[in-house]
């Protein structure tokens, strides 16, 4: 990883524009699009021919001249017409339900990728709740620009036809038909600013009710224990309040351009029928030609509240495009969120087969460093070498910046600056390359899945004869299975909850082992363990590290945070962080004669091991 790559303090992007999003979207299947396109054409301008249909009718009626189209014909004609248009919206419709779940489907996809493929240490900027509101939410009306492309053409159609058509027989009458939807559209045009404001407010305030209920479920045992629980009911009444109010008021603008709508065209339609039958005079219309602009009038005073429908969901869109973009660091193209490319997630080929070739010989990384948003906290300019089948030790203070290191070398983390080397080639991208069977990790805090222990400890891979087993003794798992009736069976329950932190520490240290790793990463594994079988574990990790189990290809390599005695003397290396800097490093006794921080953790190590002794 080099310098290039995106540092942790890169500034949110606003993502793709609604227009670029939307054209990625329609070359997703351009021939469906097209198809769908022209059915909603055709049932829009359709009824441009009943007005034709009706003129020519009640023009014959009203002559001396023999009828152009008799009653029959022209409720032939008219019947035909409604059956067509009828049909073709139901044929839009259909085309129009399965484009829209694939090409949304594709958008949720592909954000929950880009998602996933973020650091898996970095906190995404929203909670969880608040980031299924947008993978639900935003984006349905980040594609709603979509299905206005999809109506535009036929209203566009109409529009002009029904114009032309007018305009041909008087085009005073027809400015004053076409004014309203020009002076609408002029006034939202005007508005944009509040609409997106209000939008934007009206959005917030509802991820915030479904962010303040997630974090209620979430944390239910702290709000039982503590009287500010009492406070609840009136926090979510003030949130609801909040949306209320945000709501209520994107809803009167809205409703605010429709009476505005209604009102004009109410206006624009009286002056319309004075001037028809007063100001015209002996040019009066002809009875078909009233028929005509009747019939075109009611179809443009309906199509003026589309243009306001679509120009907010135009609006809604672009605010709900920024909403999906702030979650993504990076900001998102309109490739990585409606192409059909897999993005974020490692692929097939990224998969290693253990195999001499493959197996780790030399890890090496050099002046790694990252450094944490808007804080001193993180490392810097941190070089290490692991020999294959080495046993480091990383140690330190609490907040010297262990548990980064590790997250930073493994692309938990994304590197400001530094370079990792596997068997002398760099590693472009830790976050995909350091798995398994590359590398498997401990953390500090593990989560678990909703799941049994099995599934837990695997992960859903095929485990190899044995591999599972020898885990959960080496984990110190078998007397806990021993108390549960279904064993490895055993539901754990939502991350974990069911089990104590120690059996959730050990489930996961049974997964690291049970990968069969060349690399082992290990944060502190013993944080939540009591002392007893914290000592039992690592007799047994040890153990299965200097070859206990039947390593194919000799013991893994270990990189490990801890700062117990045992642990350090068995270290072939120690890295002694101070204040996110390496302070020294060395074996033990190298680093007990020359390094004062060494001895100040030495000693605390000292003191622990003393009541680890006089445990029973």
């Amino acid at each position: 990883m080099t310098s290039a790559q995106t540092s942790s303090t890169t500034k949110f992007h606003q993502g793709p524009t609604v227009r670029e999003l939307t054209l990625k979207l329609m070359g997703l299947r351009p021939w469906w699009y097209l198809a769908n396109a022209l059915a909603w054409s055709s049932a829009h301008a359709m009824p441009l021919l009943p007005g034709l249909v009706l003129k020519v009718f009640y023009d014959g009626l009203a002559s001396d001249a023999p009828a152009t189209l008799s009653p029959g014909l022209a409720l032939a004609l008219l019947t035909g017409i409604g059956l067509t248009r009828a049909a073709t919206t139901f044929g839009a419709e259909w085309l129009w339900g399965g484009l829209w779940h694939l090409m949304t489907g594709q958008v949720r996809l592909n954000f929950m990728r880009l998602i996933a493929g973020l650091p898996a240490a970095v906190a995404t900027p929203k909670s969880s709740s608040e980031i299924v509101s947008r993978v639900r939410d935003d984006v349905d009306e980040g594609c709603m620009a979509l299905e206005e492309c999809v109506d535009g053409p036929g209203v566009i159609v109409f529009a002009v036809g029904a114009i032309a058509i007018m305009a041909g027989i008087d085009w005073v009458a027809t400015a004053m038909v076409v004014a309203p939807v020009v002076l609408v559209s002029l006034s939202i045009h005007l508005a944009h600013t509040r609409i997106i404001r209000l939008r934007t407010r009206s959005r917030e305030a509802g991820a915030a009710v479904a962010e303040f209920v997630g974090e209620v479920f979430n944390s239910l045992l702290a709000f039982k224990l503590a009287p500010a629980s009492q406070g609840l009911p009136e926090a979510f009444a003030e949130l609801n309040q909040e949306r209320r109010r945000a709501a209520v008021a994107e809803k009167l603008l809205s409703e605010l351009f429709n009476f505005s709508n209604s009102a004009v065209t109410v206006v624009f339609t009286g002056a319309l029928m004075y001037y028809i039958t007063v100001t015209r005079g002996d040019n009066a219309f002809t009875v078909g030609e009233f028929v005509l602009f009747v019939t075109y009038l009611d179809r443009i005073t309906e199509y003026a509240g589309w243009v306001i429908w679509m120009t907010g969901n135009f609006k809604r869109a672009k605010v709900s495009i920024g909403r999906i973009a702030e979650v993504v660091p990076t900001g998102p193209t309109a490739h990585s969120l409606a192409g059909r490319d897999p993005i974020g997630l490692a692929t097939a080929d990224m998969t290693v087969q253990s195999s001499q070739e493959a197996r780790l010989e030399r890890m090496e990384a050099v002046n790694v460093c990252f450094r944490y948003p808007d804080t001193d906290g993180g490392v810097s300019d941190i070089s290490l070498i692991l020999p294959a089948g080495s046993f480091t030790v990383v140690t330190g203070r609490i907040g010297s910046g262990k548990s980064t290191l590790l997250k930073a070398l493994l692309g938990l983390l994304p590197m400001d600056r530094g370079t990792l080397l596997w068997n002398g080639e760099p590693v472009t991208d830790p976050g995909k390359f350091m798995t398994p069977p590359r590398a498997a990790y401990t953390p500090q805090s593990p989560r678990l899945f909703s799941d049994t222990l099995h599934n837990n400890i695997t992960l859903g891979e095929p485990a190899r004869d044995g591999y599972v087993d020898a885990a959960v003794h080496t984990a110190v798992l078998e007397p806990d299975l021993d108390q549960m009736a279904d064993r490895l069976e055993t539901a754990v329950g939502p991350r974990g909850l069911r089990l104590s932190g120690g059996q959730v520490q050990r489930t996961a240290a049974a997964r690291m082992l049970a990968a069969d790793a060349q690399l082992l990463v290990v944060d502190d594994v013993s944080s939540a363990l009591d002392l007893r079988t914290e000592r039992q574990l690592w007799n047994r990790v040890l153990h299965h590290v200097e070859g206990g189990p039947d390593h194919e290809a000799g013991p893994p390599t270990c990189l490990v945070v801890s700062h117990r005695r045992r642990v350090l003397r068995r270290a072939d290396n120690i890295l002694v962080l101070k204040e996110g800097r390496l302070e020294a490093q060395g074996t033990l006794e190298e680093l007990l004669a020359t390094s004062p921080e060494m001895q100040v953790i030495w000693s605390q190590a000292s003191q622990e091991a003393e009541e680890l002794d006089r445990a029973p």
